[in-house]
């Protein structure tokens, strides 16, 4: 698993890139996190069918690496 100094609480989905994206993140299960899904870099998130529970932010986000 690869870890971002700027993603420092815990993390469901981690998705980054250097170069643009738009990545579909569908049917998740994400619990007992403090981010469902943390995105690093000029990345783009959709999707729909995820679930989050006891997450205290869905998507959380850094502008670049």
């Amino acid at each position: 698993m690869r870890t971002d100094e700027n993603d420092t609480q815990t993390t469901g989905i981690y998705l980054g890139s250097f170069s643009p994206q738009t990545i579909t993140v569908t049917g998740n299960q994400i619990h007992d996190d403090s981010y469902g899904i943390f995105v690093s870099g000029p990345v783009t998130v959709t999707g729909k069918h995820n679930k989050f529970h006891h997450v205290t932010q869905k998507i959380g986000t850094f502008p670049t690496f």
